[in-house]
């Protein structure tokens, strides 16, 4: 136990004492990782007994969570928006076939006649001007666009940031765990001794109670811990998809700001939740525009041509009719029952809404710095604490133990400094937990928790792909890439899908 908690202790005292937290030398991607795109990781597969870094926890939850992966989708969506915008300055073509068969009978003189009508009407209709709507409403539906791709790179943060904690958890189950069969092992070993002492007279039977129930308490603790790491590793599982196996203590991938000011300058630029709400305000002020429209002039033209041939009784036939039209219609706005100006007003006010919301994000954007720094602070302290406090624990438990055997402590007495000091080092694993959740915490408020930013060993999602592909497009209902990854390099005019 003492070498195992040694270990730690210098792992972290390394941690807290610089005022950087720097980043190792990026491994090797994980297995199943570097072909995840071709050959998806079997979640039933045996893992490999390879050490698994904090780094490689974040590269699989990159690439294989659900969560991730549906927020792509969505922004994949939501890009479809601008090209239903742009679709309403292209012309609309549509053709019109008939085939029509009549007969009549006569009683006097008996006679029957018929006639058969072929023909079609081709028409096209284009827009011209409809009051700035169309550019008001593609200007719209762009913003919007960029809005969501600042929340799928929060949700990214998000998703991270989660999986850090689950891989975080679940090594701190592990010690706790670890801890809380050290104190079973003591226990059961103190147990045996008491019982030895109280046969040689050197002890009374309430000495030899106060250990068995210390005894299974622990064991009860024990089981506790157990069923805690359980969980702790089921939700690594939901996060990552993949066992949490072999994981190593985690580590710091990206320095911290020396400054609460230099990370909340950061956070102020970069955190995409600030860029979200900036981006939904702009759709807003454009939806003012398209509201405005609907009360000034509309102007499109149309043209069609027509075919229509008819032959009757006897085969005779009737010249082929043909017909060419061209029109415009000019649609001017009179009084709309009033509908326009309430949507007018409307979207005046989710502007003014969009506004408070900005402000709104920059302060809890302000705040969340703030507590995940502070919180920062915090946990580098205590862990100073709760580290000296188990070496003085230690001591005292060696030290009360053999005080014992020579009759200078009561068997409560080193009951008691035992318990504390298992607490203790429980309280010390929680620190250390919380030190790096809190780092982690404070990267996500600044906006720098992303694949990217840390630079993770993995294929990283391109935003602007899909986007890219599909906006100008004027016929294309298929889709022959999978779109949820590509390659490094700059998308072309056509994004390849991956390899």
């Amino acid at each position: 136990m003492k070498m195992k908690q040694t270990k730690i202790l210098k792992f972290f005292t390394v941690l807290i004492s610089t005022s950087f937290l720097c980043a190792p030398t990026f491994g090797d991607a994980p297995t199943c990782k570097k072909e995840a795109h071709e050959k998806p990781c079997d979640p039933c597969k045996k893992e490999d007994q390879t050490p698994v870094t904090l780094q490689e926890t974040l590269e699989r939850t990159y690439m294989q969570n659900a969560t991730l992966d549906a927020a792509r989708a969505g922004l994949r969506a939501t890009d479809e928006n601008v090209s239903i915008a742009n679709a309403d300055w292209r012309p609309s073509l549509s053709v019109q076939g008939t085939q029509s068969f009549a007969q009549n009978y006569n009683a006097s003189p008996t006679s029957r006649q018929h006639t058969n009508s072929t023909g079609y009407v081709a028409r096209i209709d284009q827009n011209i001007y409809n009051g700035g709507g169309t550019d008001a409403n593609i200007e719209k539906q762009e913003n919007l666009v960029f809005s969501a791709k600042a929340g799928l790179f929060s949700t990214e943060q998000t998703v991270l940031f989660n999986a850090v904690q689950a891989h975080a958890d679940v090594i701190a189950n592990q010690d706790i765990v670890k801890f809380r069969q050290d104190s079973v092992s003591f226990y059961k070993k103190f147990l045996e001794q008491a019982e030895a002492r109280y046969e040689v007279g050197a002890i009374g039977r309430t000495d030899v109670e106060a250990a068995r129930a210390e005894y299974e308490g622990a064991k009860g603790d024990l089981s506790v811990a157990i069923g805690q790491l359980e969980g702790a590793k089921a939700t690594y599982y939901q996060i990552v998809a993949s066992s949490p196996e072999n994981l190593t203590q985690p580590n710091i991938l990206l320095e911290l700001p020396r400054t609460y000011e230099e990370a909340l300058d950061v956070a102020c630029t970069n955190n995409p939740k600030i860029t979200e709400a900036r981006f939904a305000l702009e759709a807003a002020e454009y939806n003012v525009d398209l509201q405005i429209s609907e009360l000034l002039p509309d102007l499109g033209i149309q043209g069609t041509v027509g075919n229509n041939r008819t032959t009757g009784t006897g085969n005779e036939s009737h010249p082929k009719q043909t017909a060419l039209t061209a029109s415009a219609t000019l649609n001017v706005p009179v009084y709309l029952q009033g509908k326009p100006s309430a949507q007018i007003r409307q979207a005046y006010q989710q502007v003014a809404q969009q506004k408070v919301s900005l402000v709104q994000t920059q302060r809890e954007v302000e705040q969340a710095t703030k507590t995940a720094w502070e919180n920062h602070i915090a946990a580098r302290e205590s862990l100073k604490r709760y580290m000296a406090a188990v070496k003085a624990g230690e001591l005292a438990v060696e030290g009360a133990t053999a005080e014992a055997d020579v009759g200078a402590k009561s068997v409560v007495e080193v009951l008691v400094i035992q318990r504390d000091l298992v607490q203790t080092q429980i309280d010390l694993v929680g620190a250390q937990e919380t030190l790096v959740t809190t780092t982690y915490a404070v990267l996500q408020a600044m906006g720098s928790l992303m694949a990217s930013t840390l630079k993770l060993n993995v294929r990283y999602y391109d935003p602007d792909c899909y986007y890219n592909e599909y906006k100008d497009a004027w016929i294309q209902f298929w889709q022959s890439e999978d779109w949820r990854y590509v390659r490094n390099e700059p998308c072309g005019p056509i994004c390849p899908g991956p390899r």
